[in-house]
């Protein structure tokens, strides 16, 4: 599976992944911009990946930016 040209810009999660929360194996994101994402959430369970959150094995981001993109633990 796969995502290409995806801009995600100033998105919010109130837990994983401030733009994309990605559950499986052999993941693909390419051609990809991300900014002032913010994954934000509560220990021990949720704020990672400020951008993406990627749960699975052989998971794979080419050729993509990232900028400003934060995750919050309170």
């Amino acid at each position: 599976l796969g995502i290409t040209n995806i801009t995600c810009i100033n998105h919010t999660a109130s837990g994983d992944g401030g733009a994309i929360y990605w559950y499986g194996d052999d993941g693909t994101i390419q051609n990809a911009r991300f900014e002032y994402n913010l994954a934000n959430g509560t220990l021990p369970d949720y704020g990672f990946g400020g951008a993406i959150r990627f749960v699975g094995s052989r998971s794979i981001v080419k050729n993509s930016t990232f900028y400003s993109n934060k995750a919050t633990f309170q």
